[in-house]
C-alpha cells in the first residue's frame, strides 16, 4: 500500500504517482472493489472510506 494506515503524510494522498507500481496499483484496486461495493473514499486518505448510505438514527 502507499504508506501505513493513518499516515497523514502526502504519501496518504490518492495520488499514487508518488508510490511504487505495486502500491499504487493495490490501492487502485481497493479503491475499485471499495466503490463498486458502494462505498465512497476520501481524497486525502487511500484508507478512508465512506458508506454511501444515509442510515436513520436509532434512539
Amino acid at each position: 500500500m502507499p504508506s501505513g494506515f493513518d499516515d497523514f503524510t502526502s504519501r496518504a494522498d490518492r495520488n499514487y504517482s508518488d508510490v511504487s507500481q505495486a502500491a499504487g496499483e493495490n490501492a487502485r484496486y481497493l479503491e475499485e472493489v471499495m466503490t463498486a461495493a458502494g462505498f465512497v473514499g476520501y481524497s486525502g486518505e487511500w484508507w478512508h472510506y465512506s458508506d454511501s448510505v444515509d442510515y436513520p438514527v436509532v434512539q
